[in-house]
């Protein structure tokens, strides 16, 4: 079975489970992209350098790009991949010989997936959404059907030497927000789960990362503090929205 068939599978899977699986569903795509470029060899596999794709139409607003390290320098030296910092001392879990660090960065019509698929009740995205992802690079990849794939790794930063970060400081519309003492940006961390956790910044712009996800800014939203009674319908029909850009960018990889 290839990749593409594969791909499907796992969307009608997703979009039976519904909810934060359509960011789950991206996830994966873009991993098979990127898995696929590497064992096609469209792109050198360098460790050490990184490397930028160009998507499909599709999935314009989609920044994508990837860097390959060797799992024992990247423990020791941590890493710096545009807006992550990655402090020394990560965990991974598992980790072969080598891992492919993965950065996105979602554009408005792609975040759009977070804000309107995980509870974000008096809250508006001020950012766009900016992913940290971890796989096992392998030389000859043979991509899986099974949606929760041994391809990830778990990167646990708690108990790195020094704050692992991530910097939107560079990225257009945190900057233009008007910062006042009662209204600042908090950061957002979402989760596998389908959970989403608030905390401050450490700076300005600057979020503190404690394992790969998603990431983006939030204000307070006083016109969102609580949802009507159509909002339920209104939020399906988001999702079906969702998954309808997810399988049009499906048949365009």
């Amino acid at each position: 079975m290839n990749s593409r068939s594969n791909s499907f599978l796992l969307f009608c899977k997703l979009l039976l489970r519904g909810k934060h699986e359509s960011s789950r569903l991206l996830d994966l795509l873009l991993r098979d992209y990127i898995l696929n470029s590497f064992k096609n060899q469209h792109y050198s596999v360098k460790t050490g350098v990184v490397r930028h794709f160009h998507l499909p139409s599709n999935y314009s607003g989609i920044n994508l790009d990837a860097v390959r390290f060797r799992c024992g320098s990247f423990r020791r030296y941590g890493a710096q991949l545009q807006e992550f910092h990655i402090g020394v001392g990560a965990i991974l879990e598992p980790c072969g010989e080598r891992l492919g660090l993965v950065r996105q960065i979602l554009g408005s019509n792609w975040s759009d997936i977070y804000y309107k698929n995980y509870d974000l009740s008096c809250y508006r995205l001020v950012s766009p959404v900016l992913g940290l992802l971890v796989y096992n690079a392998l030389n000859d990849v043979i991509l899986s059907n099974n949606f929760s794939s041994s391809y990830q790794i778990s990167l646990l930063l708690d108990n790195a030497k020094d704050p692992s970060t991530v910097d939107f400081g560079n990225i257009s519309g945190p900057s233009m927000v008007e910062r006042t003492c009662l209204n600042k940006p908090m950061c957002a961390a979402f989760g596998l789960d389908g959970k989403v956790m608030f905390a401050g910044e450490v700076k300005p712009y600057v979020c503190a990362v404690k394992t790969n996800g998603h990431f983006g800014l939030v204000i307070t939203d006083d016109q969102d503090s609580s949802k009507s009674a159509g909002g339920g319908e209104k939020e399906m029909n988001r999702r079906s929205d969702g998954g309808d850009r997810l399988l049009e960018g499906l048949l365009d990889l």
